[in-house]
């Protein structure tokens, strides 16, 4: 059986509505295996009214 590779990680703090692709100690971590489902939900959170960093 074939392992899951992850394509795409971020970290969110959702209070202040920031996305970082880089770690950040204690912002909740997501991976993406799939790139459209990424993209997907980075527009989701830019209508939001995320920043990016």
């Amino acid at each position: 059986m074939m392992g899951t590779k992850t394509l795409h990680r971020l970290w969110l703090e959702d209070e202040a509505r920031i996305v970082s692709f880089h770690p950040m100690e204690g912002w909740r971590l997501l991976d993406f295996l799939d790139h459209g489902h990424f993209m997907g939900f980075l527009q989701d959170l830019q209508q939001k009214g995320y920043r990016f960093q």
